[in-house]
């Protein structure tokens, strides 16, 4: 494995019978660097997720996470990396503060560790208000936020986000591009998303995964702008420039129906501005969604 790499994987294939879900994937991703992952829907993003979180067994090829073989070694596999599915199951009976603890306890915290850690999480996603109602009773992004804290409990190497601001209203998004923005400094995340604006924003490389194969070489997008950053995926994809409408003839929109290729609604997400003041922006709401101070952090 290269030293300077915290996640390699060779060779890496799941085949679920005649569909090549991932079809050899060779990744390489250093120590402290924040990849971005794209690919239309079905392109084998969250199959490649469950494959480096030890949830499922690879056709062929393997994987090394920290030093350890996703087949020959998956407990301590697990024990250095952190993962958030859009769909991750919560109880929901339990409050915010005993689902922490419950995981905390399987990733065998210790006890007055755990409990530092549960109050610095509250605080970090400013759950402290929240901590003993149960998830039931949580909106959708409060139980994200929820599941992010669950997977960075026990202080992972590698953080795995699929899609975590996929169905998150705009002010939930905007507290997740927060967080990771934050928490990113120094750490190893592999980050999945159909949001250009969020890779402009967060990200140090990207690669666009297609019919379970990475396509080319991983691009270089920190300090890109969103101008330059578009064309240059949408190059590596295969998608021409989208043509001005006031000269578009016939009804024809061919470069609209390419943009189906990074997934559902990403028309609707390229045309969202990517600044509004600062490089991004998020204001703090309360439970009734009255709005308080506005936070700008700018991408270092």
């Amino acid at each position: 494995m290269n030293m300077a790499a915290i996640l390699e994987t060779r060779g890496l294939k799941k085949h679920f019978g005649g569909l090549r879900a991932i079809d050899g994937v060779e990744l390489n991703i250093g120590q402290g660097e924040l990849r971005c992952l794209i690919g239309p829907n079905g392109a084998g993003k969250t199959t490649l997720f469950r494959l480096l979180s030890t949830l499922i067994q690879p056709t062929a090829g393997t994987a090394d996470i920290a030093g350890y073989d996703i087949c020959r070694e998956p407990q301590k596999v697990r024990q250095h990396i952190g993962v958030a599915f859009t769909d991750t199951a919560l109880y929901a009976r339990l409050t915010v503060r005993e689902t922490l603890r419950y995981f905390g306890r399987l990733y065998q915290v210790p006890p007055r560790q755990l409990e530092e850690r549960i109050a610095a999480l509250l605080h970090l996603f400013d759950m402290e208000g929240y901590a003993d109602r149960s998830i039931e009773a949580l909106s959708r992004g409060m139980r994200q936020k929820v599941v992010i804290a669950r997977a960075i409990l026990h202080s992972p190497d590698v953080l795995f986000l699929d899609e975590p601001t996929t169905c998150l209203d705009i002010q939930a998004s905007a507290d997740m591009i927060d967080f990771i923005h934050t928490y990113a400094r120094g750490r190893t995340i592999l980050f999945a998303t159909h949001n250009l604006t969020e890779i402009e924003l967060l990200c140090d490389t990207a690669m666009i995964l297609r019919e379970g194969r990475i396509c080319g070489a991983p691009i270089r997008v920190r300090g890109m702008p969103l101008a330059q950053l578009q064309p240059a995926i949408f190059e590596r994809i295969g998608i021409g420039p989208k043509p001005d409408r006031a000269h578009t003839t016939g009804g024809s929109h061919e470069a609209e129906d390419h943009l189906g290729c990074l997934g559902q609604g990403d028309a609707r997400n390229l045309s969202r501005p990517p600044h509004i003041g600062g490089i991004g922006v998020h204001s703090d709401t309360d439970a009734a969604g009255d709005h308080g101070v506005v936070h700008v952090f700018h991408r270092q």
